[in-house]
This record gives structure tokens, C-alpha cells and sequence, in this order.
């Protein structure tokens, strides 16, 4: 999460007076995928737009290649000029029901 919120212009504009590291932590809020992933037995599908204003797809990119090391793992980048997907709105993917049932398929075996 820390990563994450570092990227917010926000966040990048008041780092010269507020840690915003220790603010995360202090608030016990910390959100930490890399940490969590390892964790899951079952296997993942990650999706993740190119133009994620929330969540860079560097972010994306990397939590898939550290899920790599333990999972069985997938990952779908989306080109927002095809899907016009952003944060949110994967279910405009007309083949997201295929993808879905993929992972459950792969979940089953």
C-alpha cells in the first residue's frame, strides 16, 4: 500500500512535511499484497490496466513476478484504447467470463 500511495500526486506533494510511510503504519492501515499473495494456495489471476490512475501497472507487474517465486499465477494487462478499462470496469472484457472460468477450472483441478 505504501508504494501505492506514494504515487498519488497527492502524496507527492505534501512528502516534504509528512512522512507518509510512518503515517500508513502508524495507522495500522498497511496493505501489503506481496506479503499476503504468498500466503494463498489456490491459483491467482491478476488483472490490471496499463491506465490504472489507482494502482500504477508497475505495481501490478511486480506483485505478479513476486507471486511468481510460490503461485500458480496469472496475469492480464489490459490496453485501456481496447477495453477502456481504468481502476475498475473489467466487466467490459467480452472475454472476462472466459478468464473467470479458466481460473475456476484451473482452482478445480
Amino acid at each position: 500500500m505504501t508504494d501505492e500511495v506514494k504515487t498519488f500526486k497527492v502524496s507527492k506533494m505534501v512528502a516534504f512535511f509528512l512522512d507518509v510511510t510512518k503515517t500508513i503504519q502508524d495507522a495500522q492501515v498497511e496493505f501489503d499484497s506481496s506479503k499476503w499473495i504468498k500466503a494463498i494456495r489456490e491459483p491467482i489471476t491478476i488483472l490490471h490496466s496499463v491506465k490504472d490512475c489507482m494502482v500504477p501497472i508497475k505495481l501490478g507487474r511486480a506483485l505478479y513476478e513476486e507471486a511468481k517465486t510460490c503461485c500458480d499465477v496469472d496475469f492480464v494487462e489490459y490496453n485501456p484504447d481496447i477495453y477502456k478499462i481504468g481502476h475498475d470496469y473489467f466487466i467490459r472484457d467480452p472475454d472476462l467470463v472466459v478468464k473467470l472460468r479458466a481460473l475456476i477450472q484451473r482452482i478445480d483441478t
